[in-house]
């Protein structure tokens, strides 16, 4: 199949799963307005806004570095995947020891328990990384799009559920949890071999020329989300 082919495919395949999750979420977002209160999605969105800023650094760009990049993939999987695990158990380890005095400042002590469970997310972003990248350099959008409606149908059924039975906000982070879990599962699934696990001497060279394109992304990452989101 020609490069051509398989990436108009690809924009086929992309666009039908998000005009499949699209009706589902809404009819999930109806759910829980029903079954919680509009203080629970406001906690568990503050905790949120702190994960997806800590995600943005801790990736250090090197999910869009690893996909252009013309190296030997043996040169660039496992040092990227050391280095985003590193970094992400830095913030890790940072948010479970302040989270309590983030709570604080954000002027809503229940978001400390919140924020600390939710931190484990980083961890799952950084396992999930890899496994991911390389299936967007080979093109396999459809493995990856199948890993996101099945991650979505988890969520929503796991939250309707708990929601229905009294959880409150709890609800929310523990079905995000589980759908984190599951995308992470899922894309080494689909990704077979895990190269990203077998030590290879350091090409530092490459390493450096990884770090220094990933940095760029950040920095361009972390503006267009500030911009986005400067209000939250």
């Amino acid at each position: 199949m020609s490069l051509k082919v398989r990436t108009a495919r690809n924009s086929i395949v992309s666009g039908g799963v998000v005009l499949l999750l699209r009706p589902i979420n809404f009819v999930i977002s109806i759910i829980l307005a029903r079954l919680l209160a509009p203080s629970d999605f406001g906690v568990v969105a503050l905790a949120l806004v702190l994960i997806e800023t800590s995600d943005l650094v801790t990736s250090l760009g090197l999910g869009p570095a690893l996909v252009q990049s013309p190296h030997d993939r043996k040169k660039t999987v496992f040092p990227a995947f050391v280095l985003v695990m590193l970094v992400g158990l830095l913030f890790f380890l940072l948010l479970q020891a302040g989270s309590a005095q983030l709570a604080q400042f954000l002027g809503d002590p229940q978001t400390g328990p919140v924020l600390a469970t939710l931190s484990y997310i980083i961890l799952l972003n950084g396992l999930t990384l890899v496994p991911h990248s390389l299936l967007r350099k080979d093109l396999l959008h459809e493995r990856i799009s199948l890993a996101s409606v099945i991650t979505e149908i988890i969520y929503g059924i796991t939250v309707v559920t708990l929601a229905y039975w009294g959880y409150g906000l709890w609800s929310i982070v523990y079905a995000r949890l589980l759908s984190k879990l599951a995308n992470t599962l899922l894309c080494w699934l689909f990704c077979p071999g895990w190269d990203w696990l077998i030590p290879q001497p350091w090409d530092w060279p490459v390493v450096k020329g990884l770090v220094r394109y990933g940095l760029q992304s950040v920095a361009g990452g972390l503006l267009s989300y500030f911009h986005t989101h400067w209000d939250d």
